[in-house]
């Protein structure tokens, strides 16, 4: 978070971020554009507050529609990649023979059985492991990026020039 670019949201000390996540929110609560880009970092990366993409996503977009370069930006990048969010869990199970990786090396999972192989003759273990699955919160889309990022290097935004630079 670099606040040099608008010099009416308040400085902080870099070692009390939840002090600085308070104030910026305080401004942004308060009508104050140049904060919402500020509190929208904060909740995008849990800086001073808990992550909390939703929240960023929600600044991110106000200080878009009020042309907030800043805004633009990093609202850009969400696009870009998209945002992926935990829907649920599945449970994969897999069997690992005693010889294998040493014998008791075991990559991950929880051991749920052991058995034996009658065609290999040997031992082997059972174990299951939680797999998340996800679903696109936001789906990525270059061409919405493109567009954001266009309207923030139009303000003179350096790094919305750069990424469009990269892409062109």
């Amino acid at each position: 978070v670099q606040p040099q670019p608008y010099q009416s949201v308040p400085f902080y000390v870099e070692s009390d971020w939840s002090a600085a996540s308070y104030w910026y929110q305080m401004a942004a609560e308060n009508g104050m554009v140049q904060a919402y880009a500020f509190i929208g970092l904060c909740y995008r990366n849990g800086v001073g507050v808990t992550s909390n993409i939703d929240k960023a996503i929600y600044w991110f977009r106000k200080g878009a529609d009020a042309n907030d370069p800043y805004c633009l930006y990093h609202l850009a990048n969400i696009y870009k990649d998209g945002v992926k969010v935990v829907c649920g869990h599945k449970y994969e199970t897999f069997r690992q023979y005693d010889n294998s990786y040493g014998g008791n090396y075991v990559l991950y999972g929880e051991k749920i059985a052991r058995r034996w192989d009658d065609n290999k003759m040997e031992w082997y273990n059972i174990y299951r492991k939680q797999v998340d699955t996800y679903k696109y919160m936001i789906e990525p889309d270059l061409n919405r990026a493109k567009e954001l990022w266009q309207k923030a290097a139009a303000q003179g935004h350096q790094e919305a020039k750069d990424k469009l630079e990269r892409i062109y």
